[in-house]
């Protein structure tokens, strides 16, 4: 999300693409624009509902909303971003349809302006209610016939050289180290070949999204519980990475931060890595350093999420810009699938492209280091005895003893081990059933082969030969006749007994 704000312009003349230099505002960038009705202004964002530019003086951006008087507000988004005009003079001069120019490109576009703005949290703040910076976002559909552009649309249309296509790419840096720049009408040529690009296939998409695979940290894939890819927006909006709550869970499981970083180290962390998740896959891998993503402690206020991390000798306190988003798995155990979102620290690690004729993302790595140490890696638990490892929560979980007959879990070496009392009552249950079965079996195999003869009649007329229904081995007979025996005798005993008992209920 690229705020427009006031810098140098450098026209590049390979195929005309206009390269533009940014500069920072807070921990999002600002590109450069003039509005013909008022001047060079320092910073402006769309809105979503009416496709406006809400231009600002970014020199006053403020948390103070008790700093200035107001010649009109507006709410722009879920957090009540607030754009506070200081001068006297008529409302009217600030709002209204103007030419709209970056460099050499620029169209007629709407704007409201204002001199400094109110936001509870102005360096981390989302801008939920815009299109994104000047318009990054989708509103044009031409394949669908939905030609109405956004202002950033509109002006990225009229760059220089009308065959160029409807392409811009962002390649943000750290301020400290170089500019950060974006690019109109084509690629920055030092990533124009490494670039890989991945198309929405949908007719009118609302953000620039793609959908990774093999994301890993420290080795550990953080999407095995749910699925192979996921969903992905490029959100230059925004400032941390934001993971869906479990993935997220996945995530602190495997940060060790209760290890003391030193400042030597600190480039050395170890990076969020992933894949396109694309046919025909080079395997080139894009790596998110963890070093990129360290903030002052103080620029989180109410985000969820966002680990503290130590470094020695840092005079302020440290958190990952790595925020828990929403749950995937939701009430009634309903499946969702909130995507991760990159914002602009995460981006500082690649170079993004987007495509607006065809619903095109395009990333290329500007990280060659790998996928740093195993610094800040929690080492895997160890199990014992019969547990069983989950390594999405990096713990080990008890054998589940009760399920197996006569066992239960021995403490001290968290094994199944049989309980003798029990084990050997067990045991004498299992040899009883095993012979009244076996008894039952000589039983009846004695007693359906003492069923009634019948004769067959011999097929080649040489007599008549008896023969049993049920043909039993004369060993299986002799036991089953001697326990019908021993049965018969007890039931009879039984039953003489029963006989002889006297009857006390009769009365003489």
């Amino acid at each position: 999300f690229v705020l427009l704000a006031l810098t140098a312009i450098t026209s590049i003349t390979q195929a005309n693409i206009l390269d533009v230099n940014l500069t920072s505002i807070g921990f999002n960038y600002a590109v450069p624009i003039n509005i013909s009705s008022i001047g060079r202004i320092n910073a402006a964002l769309t809105t979503a509902n009416n496709n406006k530019l809400i231009c600002f003086n970014s020199s006053y951006v403020t948390n103070d909303s008790l700093a200035f008087g107001s010649c009109q507000t507006f709410t722009e988004d879920q957090t009540s971003i607030y754009y506070i005009l200081r001068s006297n003079l008529n409302c009217s001069k600030f709002a209204g349809k103007s030419v709209g120019t970056i460099g050499s490109a620029s169209s007629m576009v709407p704007y409201v302006f204002t001199q400094s703005f109110y936001a509870d949290n102005f360096r981390l703040h989302a801008w939920d209610g815009s299109t994104g910076n000047i318009g990054l976002a989708y509103n044009s559909y031409p394949k669908s016939g939905n030609i109405t552009p956004s202002a950033f649309q509109s002006i990225l249309a009229n760059v220089k050289g009308a065959s160029l296509p409807m392409v811009f790419g962002l390649d943000f840096q750290s301020p400290q180290k170089a500019n950060s720049s974006m690019q109109l009408g084509g690629l920055k040529p030092e990533y124009a070949q490494s670039t890989q690009w991945m198309y929405q296939p949908v007719n009118q998409p609302t953000n620039h999204q793609f959908f990774l695979e093999n994301f890993t940290f420290c080795g550990i894939s953080l999407l095995s519980n749910f699925s192979n890819n996921w969903p992905v927006v490029v959100d230059s909006g925004s400032v941390c990475v934001s993971l869906p709550g479990e993935i997220y869970d996945t995530f602190l499981t495997w940060l060790d931060n209760s290890t003391v970083v030193e400042l030597s180290q600190v480039n050395s962390l170890p990076t969020l890595s992933f894949q396109l998740a694309i046919d025909g896959n080079t395997n080139q891998l894009y790596h998110i350093p963890l070093s990129y993503l360290l903030i002052n402690g103080s620029d989180i206020i109410s985000e969820e999420g966002a680990p503290f991390i130590h470094i020695a000798g840092s005079a302020t306190t440290n958190r990952l810009c790595v925020l828990r988003g929403s749950s995937i798995v939701g009430n009634n155990n309903q499946f969702n699938t909130p995507p991760i979102s990159l914002g602009s620290l995460a981006l500082r690690s690649m170079y993004f492209a987007a495509d607006f004729d065809n619903f095109g993302v395009g990333l290329a790595s500007k990280y060659s280091s790998g996928s740093g140490s195993g610094l800040l890696c929690q080492a895997k638990a160890v199990c014992v005895g019969d547990q069983s490892y989950w390594y999405g929560s990096n713990s080990c979980s008890e054998a589940a003893c009760s399920n197996y007959f006569f066992t239960q879990l021995n403490a001290s070496t968290h094994k199944c081990e049989f309980v003798n009392s029990v084990w050997v009552g067990g045991m004498f249950l299992i040899i009883l059933i095993i012979t009244l079965e076996l008894l039952s079996y000589f039983i009846v195999q004695y007693t359906a082969s003492s069923l009634p003869r019948v004769v067959m009649v011999d097929q080649n007329g040489e007599g008549m030969v008896p023969r049993y229904v049920v043909w039993v081995d004369p060993f299986t007979r002799a036991v089953g006749w001697m326990v019908t025996s021993v049965c018969d005798k007890v039931l009879i005993k039984c039953h003489s007994v029963r006989r002889r008992r006297p009857n006390n209920n009769v009365v003489v």
